[in-house]
Formats: structure tokens, sequence, C-alpha cells
């Protein structure tokens, strides 16, 4: 189970693979999207500084049609506005009433991660290490899995899985 991306966009040139994207260029704007019909999917897109799109990826039980659809009609060049306002070329987004949220300034720190996890047991150093070993939306992906994984493992009255299991497991790839 992975984190399916857009390769196929990559290879048309589209959006630009993370290996030729300089550092410069590295993504500074982040936003999620979110269906209103179907709130497990999740759409995370990366721009660099100029507003080229430079990574796309979805959480692991995104229905087919979601993808195909974010695909197809994801903004490949945005200009953000000022005032924190979502850029135009999410208009049609919101029109079909998907929760989009700008992501750009989500702390990715491990400090927190460990306080969102909160099951502060096993190895710290090696929590960290791995944690700062993953990619920036798998790292996205993960900090927004954590609730949701809690209340599913609370309802099933199931022991939660030490920090470093959830990271080593990817379990926010896991379907619940």
């Amino acid at each position: 189970m992975e984190t399916k991306t857009i390769e196929a966009l990559q290879e048309s040139g589209v959006i630009f693979p993370a290996s030729s994207v300089k550092k410069t260029e590295a993504p500074v704007y982040r936003f999620s999207i979110v269906p209103p019909n179907n709130p497990q999917n999740v759409a995370i897109l990366a721009y660099n500084y100029v507003g080229k799109l430079v990574d796309i990826a979805f959480s692991h039980d995104c229905t087919e049609p979601f993808i195909h659809t974010a695909k197809t009609e994801a903004p490949v060049r945005i200009v953000p506005r000022p005032n924190g306002q979502l850029p135009k070329q999410f208009d049609h987004w919101l029109a079909a009433k998907c929760s989009i949220k700008d992501i750009s300034n989500f702390d990715l720190s491990f400090e927190k991660f460990w306080t969102v996890y909160n099951n502060k047991v096993g190895n710290m150093a090696r929590v960290k290490k791995k944690w700062n070993s993953l990619p920036e939306l798998d790292r996205i992906m993960a900090l927004g899995f954590v609730n949701r994984m809690r209340n599913f493992y609370d309802s099933k009255n199931i022991m939660f899985p030490y920090p470093e299991t959830y990271l080593n497991q990817r379990r926010w790839e896991n379907i619940l």
C-alpha cells in the first residue's frame, strides 16, 4: 500500500518530478482538497515559489473517480492572492463545495508529530530520525491521519501503536 502520485503528469512535463526541482523551487504553497461527499478522499497539491505544480499526493483510500478528477483538474499554475485568500484557480473546487485549506504553513516538525501522536513510548531518537527522513507530503498525510486512526482504535478498544511502528509501517496508508 502506497500513496498514489502522478508519474504520468511528471513524464508529460505538466508537473515536475522532485529530482528536477532546484532547491530554490522547493514547494512553498501547499493545499489540501477534500470533496464534500467523501471525506476519506484527500489530495495534497504542492507548488513552488513561482506557482508551478511540483507534486501531488493522495490519501491511500481515495476513490478512483476523485483521483481522476484531481489529476485532470488540479491547477498546473497558481497565482497566490493577498490576505490569505485561496488562488482563483481553485474557484471551481470551491463551487463544487470542496473543503480547500492552505497548509503552506503546516508545522511538520518532529515536535508537532510527537505532541499530536501523544503516545510517548519507544525510542524517541529513532522515531525522530524516521520522521525527519519522510518526504514532506508523507509527513502531512501522517499527521493528518493520527486523529482518525486514534478514533478508530479507541472505538474498537485496540491498543494504539508505538510511534515508531506507526511510521515504519506507514499506518497512515491503512484503510479504516
